[in-house]
């Protein structure tokens, strides 16, 4: 079971949360998260999405306003039980896996990563 977390380049106030064929993006204003959109891939059927090149299954349904990223983003991928990976998408969608967390950084959950200035 992986649950991944994407945040658009050096940005901490919003993300994306991906768990199986679920996708939910959240904006965290003033002191508190909310929900913004929400969507169901088809995992088995590969799709490109123009506001979201990172998401590369079929969007099947959805609620809310879908955000759109221009931008490359830096992921997390949680493993339970098991590792963190996590690296960088480019804005066309091209992921690139940098490594894996090391205890120190897992204990954080989120850490920097260095690679995200070059996005």
């Amino acid at each position: 079971m992986a649950y991944i977390r994407y945040f658009p380049k050096n940005q901490s106030n919003e993300f994306f949360e991906q768990h199986m064929d679920i996708v939910n993006y959240y904006r965290i204003i003033d002191t508190h998260v909310e929900l913004l959109w929400s969507a169901r891939l088809n995992l088995q059927q590969e799709a490109k999405n123009a506001n979201l090149a990172f998401l590369t299954n079929k969007i099947v349904e959805q609620s809310g306003k879908m955000p759109t990223i221009q931008k490359g983003l830096v992921y997390y991928n949680y493993s339970v039980p098991g590792s963190t990976t996590f690296g960088t998408i480019d804005k066309a969608g091209k992921k690139t896996r940098l490594g894996e967390a090391t205890e120190d950084q897992a204990k954080q959950m989120f850490f920097s990563i260095q690679e995200e200035e070059q996005l």
